[in-house]
Parts: structure tokens; sequence; C-alpha cells
């Protein structure tokens, strides 16, 4: 989810999310995101969502490891 810094502040993002919670298949009970570690307002914003952090990842492109905070938020049991 990325919204342009000109238009934050003003609920797109929150909107945005909520109609993505709308189009989920009823059998969904969860759902993981990879956000950058050092992108600390879009892990504020996860983390008022209700995501939790539940590790690290590393993959390596083009000879260069990068790192991304893996969160998840679950649904419904």
């Amino acid at each position: 989810l990325y919204i342009h810094p000109d238009h934050f502040g003003q609920g797109i993002g929150k909107q945005l999310w909520q109609a993505y919670l709308q189009h989920l298949a009823p059998e969904v009970k969860r759902v993981d995101l990879e956000v950058e570690p050092q992108n600390g307002r879009a892990i504020q914003f996860y983390t008022r969502l209700g995501f939790q952090e539940a590790g690290i990842n590393e993959a390596e492109a083009f000879g260069h490891t990068m790192k991304t905070m893996l969160m998840s938020l679950t649904l419904r049991d």
C-alpha cells in the first residue's frame, strides 16, 4: 500500500485498507505483508490496524541483500 506523501494524513490509506478487506474471500484468515524496516511511518500505520511483527525476511537481488520486516494480522480463527 503506497500513498503519495502529498496525501499523507487524509485517511486514504485507511479507506484503501477497508476496501481491501471487503473484497477478501470469507475463508481468508490472515493477511501477511512485508515493509522496509526503516519505513517507520508504514510500520506505525500497520500496527494501528492490528498487524504484529512476525520476523525479518532477507532476499538477494542483483548481488544485494534486501531486508524486509514481516507483519501479520489474524482476521479470524
